[in-house]
């Protein structure tokens, strides 16, 4: 769980959208905080287990387990962080219905974008983009509208 954790706190820091020091440090976490409450998962077919037939590969599945919470699956396959493009955003999750009763939300998007950046659809954009046709801008209203 503490990699996980991390992991998200590296990439966040990559595209230095959020300040690290928003975030608990990792050795702060108490995962029995987390037992009996909800979380819910937005992201794409990685996060809809798309393809997976055990529930060992399922991560939505394992991070719940591991700390002992309910989830609410919302991952959609094929969908992005951008807006416009050959993909549909996933933004749209983001509701108050989708997310009743959750007590954590995590976001595990943008594999269909860079992917859809090597075919031309999507560009990189730069680290102050608002435009959220950009991977960079994308990530910027995500964050903003969390």
């Amino acid at each position: 769980m503490k990699r996980i954790l991390a992991l998200i706190q590296v990439c966040i820091m990559l595209i230095n959208i959020i300040p690290i020091q928003t975030f608990a440090s990792v050795s702060q976490i108490n995962e029995d905080n987390y037992v009996g409450k909800t979380i819910a998962c937005v992201g794409d077919s990685i996060t809809a287990a798309v393809g997976v037939t055990k529930d060992e590969t399922d991560y939505v599945k394992l991070l719940a387990d591991q700390l002992g919470m309910d989830y609410i699956r919302l991952g959609y396959s094929g969908t992005t962080l951008c807006t416009d493009g050959s993909r549909t955003c996933n933004i749209n999750r983001l509701t108050e219905s989708n997310l009743n009763g959750a007590d954590v939300v995590t976001i595990a998007m943008g594999i269909n974008d860079f992917c859809a950046a090597g075919e031309g659809y999507y560009e990189l954009g730069n680290i102050d983009s608002t435009d959220s046709s950009t991977i960079y801008g994308a990530a910027r209203m995500w964050c903003e509208g969390i």
